[in-house]
């Protein structure tokens, strides 16, 4: 929670400075993304290039770092608030391009006068136009793991799908990231020592 709560503490205080440059005559959009995910697109579908956010979960599941049903913290029929990174980009662009052609978009104009001046606001997000629960996605990567196996995976390991009437526990999900940990630091110290250092370094911060 308190890094959550550090995370909006920054983004609130960025946007206010982008909205007083903004004020002060320089033009200035805001998006808004949600959980940004791998791309739908080129070069293709779920391609990323790092291991944060959603991503490394699913690489964390398929090689056995999460490799049983307490590991989840999820409740499973909750909305999965992703957007592909493209598509990101793409509302960037047009937000640019509306900001630079001085096109307003503000319905709260009416109501709030002094929102007239804000800089253009986009959220980027998908759980309204095409909503995905957290176990459908965990059901998609499952099988998708099983039609495609890793190359390497860590003994013990097995995939898992989420019954639908799953109830995450907060002490057995912390129990089970503690040990995730060690695996984790196991696994990076291995990959230093056989020379791969830049896939310890993307293991370690994706975990982080």
């Amino acid at each position: 929670l308190a890094a959550a709560a550090a995370a909006a503490a920054g983004k609130n205080l960025t946007e206010k400075l982008v909205a007083a440059a903004h004020r002060g005559g320089l033009p200035t959009a805001i998006v808004r993304p949600s959980l940004v995910c791998g791309l739908a697109g080129s070069p293709y579908p779920g391609y990323c290039g790092n291991l944060a956010g959603p991503v490394g979960m699913g690489v964390a599941m398929a090689v056995g770092l999460f490799d049983k049903l307490e590991s989840v913290a999820m409740v499973p029929t909750h909305v999965w608030d992703a957007v592909p990174g493209d598509v990101v980009s793409s509302v960037i662009l047009a937000a640019a391009a509306a900001t630079a052609a001085g096109v307003a978009i503000n319905e709260y104009a009416g109501e709030v006068p002094e929102s007239a001046e804000a800089p253009l606001i986009v959220h980027a997000g998908t759980s309204t136009t095409y909503p995905i629960s957290m176990v459908e996605a965990a059901y998609s990567s499952v099988d998708f793991l099983r039609d495609n196996p890793v190359p390497f995976k860590l003994p013990g390991g097995s995939l898992f799908k989420v019954p639908l009437d799953y109830v995450p526990n907060e002490e057995a999900v912390k129990r089970r990231k503690y040990w995730t940990g060690w695996k984790v630091w196991a696994a990076v110290n291995l990959l230093q020592l056989v020379g791969q250092t830049k896939t310890a370094d993307r293991l370690k911060y994706g975990y982080l």
